[in-house]
């Protein structure tokens, strides 16, 4: 009984030599040996182990993923084969036709002289596989250059890279891939992908990093080819310092105006949207997205980049440097009211006819909208903010009215409560530092009184309410 104890503890090791699996599986167990020791003896003695040329790692990819299969093969010729893949959770490679009776094998000493292969319960239920009819071959679809190309384009505001892959017949025509938000090294066909069906690319690398090429997914496409367009032709436009001017603002949206280059008194005004992105809005009144990078050159030169498709829908602008510069709003060129809701309502006078007037209403974020403009689905809005000494100021929107002024009778006979102030919480960054402000509501006249009567019609109408 000690000999058999002893010989089970010599099995259980491993990995075995070469000599070792030889000389134990000639030896045989008693016949009256125990039967749970019979079967651990018999299940060790189905280990085997073999080097190379015998077996041989594959990579291959798999709907655009790398993958490593192994391949051992049946004889000398190398013309049948058993095909293991790779098991991650047991780190072990599985026959991949012996699935359920889970024919394994282990790899050891890996890229080293001795590198070896030991088989794990190798009684195969499938049978050898013909090498050069493997489906794994079928499935690496590789590109390299020049049948392939990257393009880097920028679109609705982030940089993107585009992958084209030539027509093998045409090269005229091409398909073409965006890359994935998650990866620059993943690419998918947009066409396909909005008819529901998935068709990738993965851009790699050699070993050496000597030159990248391109691994295509399973599926085909179900979309037409296009025509090729080179990247010559599809080169970002760029917009010099002296073709733009900057607007910085410390608080608030900054501005870029783009100088038409044949009349410098108009041209195209951008707003800033996030991370150096400016959007134009005349464009964007119009449900056109046209957008430009700010960029900046060593010397600390700024220049804008755009997209090379992007065209404007807009007419151009005349060029108001005060405009650009501040687009606030002062008393008593508003007022606050009250009409049964928690939130408090604005009328904003028409600069050119006091009597005339836009009504606008409370959202979130201490924002106001014109409630006739919002009707027609157009975004006029305005912001409260405050000055060091507590006074209340208007950051007037990007967009122009397009709705008509409405008479400031009406309003103010529809049974509304007149507010001193908004009522807003407003936090630190709205506040402003009272220089400016208080500069600008003292030529408005309005430092407690009123600078003569015209200005003071308004307030005039209100206290014989």
């Amino acid at each position: 009984m000690l000999c058999y104890v002893s010989l089970k503890l010599n099995i259980c090791a491993a990995p075995y030599p070469t000599d070792f699996i030889k000389r134990i599986s000639q030896f045989r167990l008693p016949n009256d040996s125990p039967s749970s020791l019979k079967k651990t003896f018999e299940k060790k003695c189905q280990r085997k182990i073999i080097k190379k040329p015998e077996y041989e790692f594959v990579e291959v990819f798999q709907n655009g993923m790398k993958k490593t299969r192994l391949i051992i093969y049946t004889g000398e010729n190398k013309k049948f084969c058993y095909e293991y893949f790779w098991d991650q959770h047991k780190n072990r490679y599985h026959c991949c036709g012996c699935i359920r009776k889970s024919v394994r094998a282990a790899i050891y000493n890996i890229n080293e002289e001795n590198e070896y292969v030991m088989l794990i319960n190798n009684n195969h239920i499938c049978q050898p596989r013909e090498y050069d009819s493997l489906k794994l071959f079928e499935r690496q679809k590789i590109v390299r250059k020049p049948d392939f190309e990257i393009q880097t384009i920028l679109k609705n505001g982030t940089e993107k890279r585009t992958l084209v892959v030539f027509v093998p017949e045409n090269r005229k025509m091409c398909h073409k891939y965006l890359s994935r938000n998650f990866s620059q090294q993943h690419f998918y066909c947009s066409r396909c992908h909005n008819k529901r069906h998935s068709v990738i690319a993965r851009l790699c690398q050699d070993d050496d990093e000597s030159e990248q090429y391109i691994v295509l997914g399973e599926e085909a496409h179900i979309c037409d080819p296009k025509p090729y367009v080179s990247a010559n032709s599809s080169q970002d436009i760029i917009v010099d310092s002296n073709d733009l001017i900057f607007i910085s603002k410390t608080n608030g949206q900054s501005r870029i105006f783009v100088f038409n280059p044949k009349n410098r008194n108009m041209g195209y005004e951008f707003s800033e949207t996030k991370n150096n992105f400016y959007m134009c809005l005349g464009c964007h009144q119009k449900r056109k997205s046209v957008i430009a990078k700010l960029c900046q050159k060593d010397n600390g030169e700024f220049y804008i980049r755009m997209g090379p498709n992007q065209k404007h829908a807009c007419q151009f602008r005349k060029y108001l440097l005060e405009k650009l510069e501040e687009n606030l709003i002062y008393p008593p060129n508003f007022m606050f009211y009250s009409k049964k809701t928690k939130r408090p309502h604005l009328i904003l006078y028409c600069p050119e006819n006091q009597k005339l007037c836009y009504d606008y209403r409370c959202c979130a974020n201490n924002f106001f909208y014109c409630k006739a403009c919002l009707k027609l689905k157009h975004n006029v809005s305005a912001k409260v903010c405050q000055a060091s000494d507590g006074t209340e100021f208007l950051r007037n929107g990007n967009f122009e009215h397009k709705c008509t002024p409405l008479e400031l009778k009406e309003i103010l006979n529809s049974g509304i409560k007149i507010l001193e102030k908004s009522g807003l919480k407003l936090d630190n960054k709205e506040i402003d530092d009272g220089s400016k402000a208080t500069e600008k509501m003292e030529e408005s006249g309005f430092n407690g009184t009123l600078k003569n009567e015209e200005d003071s019609s308004v307030f005039t109408e209100l206290s014989q309410m």
